[in-house]
């Protein structure tokens, strides 16, 4: 079975070679943190290296960009591991393959990392702070306990029980 990463270069690839893009950047979605500039950044760093990684916290990571194809990197990977990262760039170094790594991020894959991003915006008192983010995490997500809330509710059911 194909990974995400495995049938997004694939379709890449598969473009005429006239329409081929020269550079590809695939991201996860899962990176609340990662910004327009270090979309950029990886492109800029492909002109430089054939890979650009962006490595989580979490020994997986939340973007890899290519300028050749070579997804064949991906075979043998042990997928949502904390290996993910490593194994990948022992295949670039063992193909002898250029890469370059952006700085680490958290992704969000289980509750306890949402749990700790949001730790994370409320501790933060700078003008990056996504407000909005921050807002609506406070209204679904508890305070202290671990466990996700169970009393959230629509605004129209909260409507039509009063």
């Amino acid at each position: 079975m194909q990974t995400f990463f495995e049938m997004a270069f694939a379709a890449a690839a598969a473009e005429d070679l006239n329409n081929r893009p020269k550079k590809v950047v695939v991201i996860g979605s899962d990176c609340p943190q990662l910004t327009a500039a270090d979309i950029e950044s990886a492109f800029k760093l492909l002109d430089q290296e054939p890979v650009v990684l962006g490595p989580s916290t979490d020994g997986g990571y939340y973007l890899i960009g290519m300028r050749n194809e070579c997804a064949d990197i991906f075979s043998g990977i042990d997928w949502s591991t904390e290996r993910v990262l490593e194994q990948t760039i022992e295949h670039l170094r063992a193909k002898g393959i250029g890469y370059q790594c952006l700085s680490p991020k958290t992704d969000i894959d289980e509750y306890a990392d949402l749990m700790t991003y949001r730790q994370q915006l409320a501790s933060r008192q700078s003008a990056d702070t996504d407000d909005a983010l921050a807002t609506a995490l406070a209204k679904i997500l508890p305070t202290s306990s671990s466990e996700p809330r169970s009393e959230l509710t629509t605004g129209s059911e909260t409507e039509g029980s009063q």
